[in-house]
C-alpha cells in the first residue's frame, strides 16, 4: 500500500527540498486538524527581478501551505506568513495567495507539489515585477465569501461616480427566488419602472478593500471612510419604494483596479439582500413622516440607532453577482462562427426537424430578432428528434419555438407566425419580414419555386439560405444565394446538382439527392401521413449546427466574385465511397439576367456559358469576318412555376447550318443526340432549350429568317419541349455589345 495523502505530500516536499540547493526549506509541519497537513515552508527569492508597483518581496520569505487529505486531487493553498502583500491583486484575507484563476484546468494532479511549488515560483516572479496583469485589465474585485444563495445579475452599465459617490437606485427585476436582475439605475427622486423593485445603490469612486467586511456596521464604516455621508438614505428610499413583505437590495459599486495609465475603470458590482422582515421594520419606522419632511428628523435619531443596533451584530451575506454587462463582459463565442449573426434579423422558415433546432442556435448567438413561420402541430412522432416536450403535443410549433427562444434570451424579440408560407410572406410586399437574412428549413419544393419567383421580382434583397437532408439524415446540402445573387435557393439547389453531377467526388451527394431511381417513401405512422425521412435528434441536431457554422463563414467571408455557394455536408460516421469527400464547397458568379417582357420569363445564363458565346462569336468573327452571322443550340431547363429559363451549355454551329452576312439558318444535325447526352449527365436537368446566334452591327431583334429556325426547331421530334429559346447577340467588331431573349412555342407557328 502507498503512503497517505499527506505523507505523499511532505515526502514530495522533502525530495524538492533536497534537490533545490536551499532555494525551498521546509521548516516544520503539523496537522491543525484530521483533513489538514501544515507545512511551514521558506522560499528563496533573491533572485527575482524587482520593479516598481510591485510585490515588496524579500530575499527570503515563509509561507504557510495547507495540503488537505485529498491531495493531489485537491491542490494546496499558501499563505504569506506577513500581511505586506495586502491590498495586491490575487492576494485575499491579507494573507491568503490566490495562484489558480480555475483550479479546474490550471491544477494537474499528476504534478503534486512540484507543480504547485512551480506556480508558487512562478506568482512571487509576476509580482514582484507588477506583471499580475496586462495593463489596462481589471485586477480582482472584492471577494465576498458568504454568500445569500441569491444570484444577481447586472445587465446595463451603471453610471459613472465622475469625482463623488453616486447614490441612488438599482431598478431591480426579480426573476425567481434565486435570481435577481439590475435593469436600471435611477436618482433618489425618481420611481422605478412599473413591476420592479428599488434597490439602495452606491456607487463609490475609489477602491474597497480586497476583501469586503463580514457586517454590516463595518460596511457602512468602509462607506463612510470613502466620503459616503449619506449612506442610510438609499437604505431607507429603497425600503419605501416597496410593499410590505417584499425584501430589501442592496448594490455597492467600486472601481475595479487597473494598471496604471489604463482606461477608465468600470464599477465592480456587489449586493446582498436585507431580508423582508428588516426591510418591513423600516418601513414602519418611515411612515411616521416621509423623508424630506420636517417631521422626519423626529424620529431620525431613533431610526438610526436602530439601523447601528442591528448593523452591529447583521452579518453581510453577499449574493453571487453574475455579469452581463456590455461593458465588463466578453462573449464565449465572440470569435466563433456563429458571431455573424449576433444583433441581425433573422427568419426562419420551418420550426421543426432543422428549423427548431436552428432557432435555438440563432437565438444563443444573439440575433437582435427572430421571424418563426410554421404553420404544422407538434405530432408525437416528432419528438424523437424534434425539440418539443410531450406536453406540447397539438400545439403550434412556432409558438412552441418561439416560447423557448424567449426563455433562452427575453432581449430577442420574436414573432411567431402560423401562416402558410407560400401566402404568408410569399405574397407579402416583403417576402423577408423585413429581416437581414432568411433561412429556409422548410423542406418544401412548392416554397423553394415560389420564392425563386418572388425574389426575382422583389426591391428587398437579402442573403437566402436553405439547408436539407438526405432520406437518412446523413448528409446536408446547404446553399447560399447572397443579396446579389440572381437566383434564389432553387437557383442554388440547381447549380449543386450540376455541380455533384459533374464531380466524382461528390456522386454521393447526387445519389442521395438527387437519385436516378428512388427509394421507396418513408412513412412512420399508418394512413395518410407524410413521408419524411429517418434520422435522429443527434444527426439534426449536428447537420443544423454545421449548416449555421458554415452559413456563417460564407456569408461573412465570401469568396471572391461569388454570389452564390453550396456546401455538401456528410455525417463524420458515414461511409462514403472510395474518392468521395465529406466536406465541399461550390461556389459561382452571378448569370448574365435577360428578361423577355413578352412571355414574363427570366433568362439566367451561367457565366461559362457566356464566355462560350462570346468566344464562338470572335472565333467566328475571325474566321469568317465580323460580318458573318453565327450561331448554335442552348442547352439547360425551363421552369415553368418559376418564369425562369437557365442557359448552362451551348453548342456552336450544327454542321447542317448555314452562315451569311444577313442570314444564319441553324441546322438541327446532332442536336437530339447531345440532347440526349446532357440529359443523362445531369440526371435530367439539361436538354435542349433553344438556340443563338448573332446580328453583326444590328439591334438583338429576331428577323423572319430567325422565326422559320425557330418554327423547325419547336417542332423537331424526340425534345420535350413546346418552346424553344431565341438569344440574339448584338455584335461590333466581331464581340458581343448587346443581347436579348425570346421564347417562343409550337403554338406561335401554327397557322
Amino acid at each position: 500500500m502507498g503512503l497517505q495523502p499527506h505523507d505523499e505530500a511532505l515526502q514530495q516536499l522533502r525530495d524538492i527540498e533536497d534537490a533545490s540547493n536551499g532555494r525551498f526549506r521546509v521548516r516544520r509541519s503539523w496537522v491543525p486538524d484530521p483533513r489538514t497537513l501544515c507545512v511551514d515552508l521558506a522560499v528563496w527569492c533573491g533572485g527575482f527581478e524587482r520593479r516598481a508597483g510591485g510585490l515588496p518581496i524579500r530575499n527570503r520569505e515563509r509561507f504557510t501551505i495547507s495540503i488537505p487529505d485529498d491531495f493531489p486531487f485537491v491542490p494546496p493553498s499558501v499563505c504569506a506568513a506577513h500581511d505586506r502583500f495586502a491590498g495586491f491583486g490575487h492576494v485575499q484575507w491579507k494573507r491568503s495567495l490566490c495562484l489558480y484563476q480555475s483550479t479546474e484546468s490550471e491544477w494537474s494532479p499528476r504534478d503534486g507539489m512540484f507543480g504547485f511549488l512551480t506556480r508558487l515560483v512562478d506568482w512571487l516572479s509576476h509580482g514582484a515585477r507588477g506583471e499580475f496583469e496586462p495593463e489596462g485589465a481589471p485586477l480582482h474585485p472584492p471577494v465576498a465569501y458568504q454568500r445569500s444563495g441569491i444570484t444577481v445579475i447586472p445587465r446595463i452599465d451603471t453610471p459613472a461616480p465622475n469625482g463623488a459617490p453616486w447614490i441612488g437606485l438599482a431598478q431591480v427585476n426579480v426573476v425567481h427566488e434565486a435570481r435577481v436582475d439590475l435593469v436600471g439605475w435611477c436618482s433618489l427622486e425618481e420611481t422605478p419602472a412599473s413591476g420592479l423593485q428599488a434597490g439602495a445603490a452606491i456607487l463609490l469612486d475609489t477602491s474597497m478593500p480586497y476583501e469586503y467586511p463580514a457586517k454590516v456596521s463595518d460596511l457602512f464604516g468602509l462607506l463612510e471612510a470613502r466620503g459616503v455621508t449619506a449612506r442610510f438614505r438609499p437604505l431607507f428610499t429603497a425600503a419605501t419604494r416597496n410593499a410590505y413583505g417584499t425584501p430589501l437590495y442592496v448594490i455597492v459599486g467600486t472601481p475595479m483596479r487597473g494598471v496604471s495609465g489604463a482606461r477608465q475603470l468600470e464599477q465592480h458590482v456587489a449586493a446582498w439582500r436585507v431580508d423582508a422582515a428588516f426591510a418591513d421594520k423600516l418601513r414602519a419606522l418611515l411612515e411616521v413622516a416621509a423623508l424630506d419632511d420636517p417631521a422626519f428628523r423626529e424620529i431620525e435619531d431613533a431610526l438610526l440607532q436602530s439601523v447601528a443596533s442591528w448593523a452591529a451584530e447583521a452579518k453581510i451575506e453577499w449574493a453571487t453577482v453574475r455579469e452581463a454587462r456590455p461593458a465588463v463582459t466578453r462573449r464565449r463565442d465572440e470569435h466563433a462562427p456563429m458571431n455573424y449573426f449576433a444583433g441581425k434579423a433573422v427568419a426562419v422558415w420551418g420550426c421543426g426537424a432543422l428549423g427548431g433546432h436552428i432557432a435555438e442556435l440563432l437565438a444563443r448567438a444573439g440575433v437582435r430578432r427572430l421571424v418563426l413561420r410554421d404553420r404544422s402541430t407538434v405530432a408525437p412522432g416528432v419528438l424523437v428528434r424534434q425539440p418539443f416536450e410531450d406536453l406540447d403535443i397539438g400545439r403550434h410549433k412556432a409558438e412552441l419555438v418561439a416560447a423557448r427562444v424567449a426563455r433562452i434570451d427575453p432581449s430577442i424579440v420574436v414573432e411567431p407566425h402560423r401562416a402558410e408560407l407560400l401566402v404568408d410572406p410569399l405574397d407579402c410586399d416583403d417576402w423577408t419580414d423585413g429581416t437581414d437574412v432568411v433561412v429556409d428549413a422548410s423542406a418544401s419544393l412548392a416554397v423553394l419555386e415560389k420564392v425563386e419567383l418572388r425574389r426575382a421580382a422583389s426591391v428587398r434583397r437579402v442573403p437566402l439560405v436553405n439547408l436539407v437532408v438526405d432520406g437518412g439524415a446523413e448528409r446536408a446540402l446547404l446553399t447560399i444565394a447572397r443579396a446579389e445573387h440572381t437566383g434564389a435557393a432553387g437557383d442554388v439547389a440547381r447549380r449543386a446538382k450540376l455541380a455533384a453531377c459533374a464531380r466524382r467526388e461528390l456522386r454521393d451527394f447526387a445519389d442521395a439527392f438527387w437519385p436516378v431511381v428512388r427509394a421507396p417513401v418513408f412513412q412512420p405512422e399508418p394512413g395518410c401521413s407524410a413521408s419524411t425521412f429517418r434520422g435522429s435528434a443527434a444527426d439534426l441536431v449536428g447537420l443544423a449546427a454545421t449548416g449555421l457554422n458554415l452559413a456563417a463563414v460564407s456569408l461573412s467571408d465570401p469568396a471572391p466574385d461569388a454570389t452564390a455557394c453550396a456546401h455538401f455536408i456528410a455525417q463524420p460516421h458515414v461511409r462514403s465511397p472510395p474518392g468521395c469527400v465529406r466536406h465541399a464547397c461550390v461556389v459561382w458568379p452571378a448569370d448574365v439576367i435577360c428578361d423577355d417582357a413578352v412571355s414574363g420569363y427570366q433568362i439566367r445564363i451561367a457565366a461559362g456559358a457566356w464566355r462560350e458565346l462570346a468566344g464562338w462569336t470572335v472565333r467566328s468573327a475571325r474566321v469568317h469576318g465580323p460580318s458573318i452571322e453565327t450561331g448554335g443550340i442552348l442547352f439547360g431547363e425551363r421552369n415553368d412555376a418559376c418564369r425562369v429559363i437557365w442557359v448552362d451549355e451551348i453548342l456552336g454551329p450544327p454542321p447542317d447550318s448555314r452562315a451569311r452576312a444577313d442570314v444564319f439558318e441553324c441546322g438541327v444535325e446532332g442536336v437530339l443526340a447531345a440532347c440526349a447526352e446532357k440529359r443523362a449527365r445531369t440526371r435530367r436537368s439539361v436538354e435542349y432549350i433553344g438556340m443563338w446566334h448573332t446580328h453583326p452591327d444590328a439591334k438583338p431583334i429576331p428577323s423572319a429568317t430567325d422565326r422559320e429556325g425557330m418554327a423547325r426547331l419547336t417542332s423537331l421530334a424526340g425534345t420535350r419541349t413546346q418552346k424553344a429559346l431565341l438569344v440574339i447577340l448584338g455584335t461590333s467588331a466581331g464581340r458581343p455589345a448587346s443581347h436579348g431573349a425570346y421564347l417562343f412555342s409550337r403554338a406561335d407557328f401554327v397557322p
